[in-house]
């Protein structure tokens, strides 16, 4: 009982904070909670939420199954929405295990600039090295999507080479940073993966990358096709692989449902730019549901 009456008191609370507020023009009244929570805790570079605590911000009811499905795609229209009004709060979030629990771990606005400009500077000091060797490569991963405008800021570097490229790669890698000890997953069946450290950026190199999934294995075809665009920072050409091909990769990893969302509302306003990399994708065996998925987005391209 007391619970409760506790919870009525700070629903109330937080309703005559909206009022009494400015908050930009948001859609939401979860947007509009949230944004008042970041506000009491902007001065912090990062900070973590419980998933239930989470659940009692943003005010949702006592469905603690059915929200454990949906607070990713709940958190990621806030993010839109921030993006959308140009909120002076913008944040991040990954969500992580402390032991048996779950908690949301965000990043606010000023950490995420420093994080991303440090990010882009080491992706422009390798790729101008690289470059110089004429080896077949991409950046893929969350670089990827925040080049076409889904997300504000990437989590690492991940790179895709060609595997008769993978040995001078190392090479350089290794000349430029720490490489640090792989640890071997079940999820993978990549031949080649390493991982460095570069002036404290994380960087995922991958040849021959390949995903086990309930039907089999997805091996993600890296070629001179798969390079669809390139990033220019200060004059440095960066390859960039393709959304069609991430669209696959991250349906078959798991914890990927926001990542999945964003890439396939894009592809179905936008437009799918490069068919040809979804319909090789259909060659491989996939799970049914992933097959239906990219068979969709491709109808959907063919009848913008």
């Amino acid at each position: 009982m007391d619970k409760d009456l506790n919870k009525h008191k700070v629903i109330k609370k937080r309703k005559k904070a909206i009022t009494k507020t400015y908050i930009p023009e948001f859609k939401s009244v979860y947007s509009k909670i949230f944004y008042l929570e970041l506000e009491k805790k902007k001065e912090y570079e990062d900070f973590e939420i419980s998933l239930e605590e989470l659940k009692y911000i943003l005010m949702v009811p006592e469905l603690g199954y059915i929200y454990s499905h949906l607070r990713l795609r709940v958190l990621d229209t806030i993010i839109k929405e921030f993006q959308e009004v140009n909120s002076p709060i913008q944040f991040n979030y990954e969500v992580i295990k402390k032991g048996e629990v779950e908690l949301v771990k965000f990043k606010v606005e000023n950490e995420l600039k420093e994080k991303n400009s440090m990010l882009f500077e080491v992706l422009y000091y390798i790729g101008e090295k690289i470059n110089k060797e004429n080896i077949l490569w991409a950046v893929g991963g969350s670089i990827v999507l925040n080049h076409y405008g889904l997300i504000q800021c990437p989590n690492d570097i991940d790179i895709i080479v060609h595997n008769k490229d993978i040995d001078l790669l190392d090479s350089i890698l290794k000349s430029l940073g720490d490489k640090k000890p792989i640890e071997s997953s079940g999820t993978y069946s990549t031949k080649y993966f390493y991982e460095y450290n570069i002036k404290g950026i994380d960087i995922d190199v991958m040849s021959d990358f390949a995903i086990n999934h309930s039907c089999g294995v997805y091996k993600y075809p890296f070629d001179k096709e798969s390079i669809t665009d390139f990033k220019d920072i200060k004059g440095i050409k960066i390859p960039m692989s393709s959304l069609e091909d991430w669209y696959i990769a991250y349906q078959l990893m798991a914890n990927r449902e926001v990542k999945v969302n964003l890439i396939e509302d894009y592809l179905k306003t936008r437009g799918v730019k490069n068919p040809s990399l979804l319909k090789r994708a259909l060659l491989q065996k996939l799970p049914e549901q992933v097959e239906k998925n990219v068979k969709s987005i491709i109808e959907c391209s063919e009848n913008l």
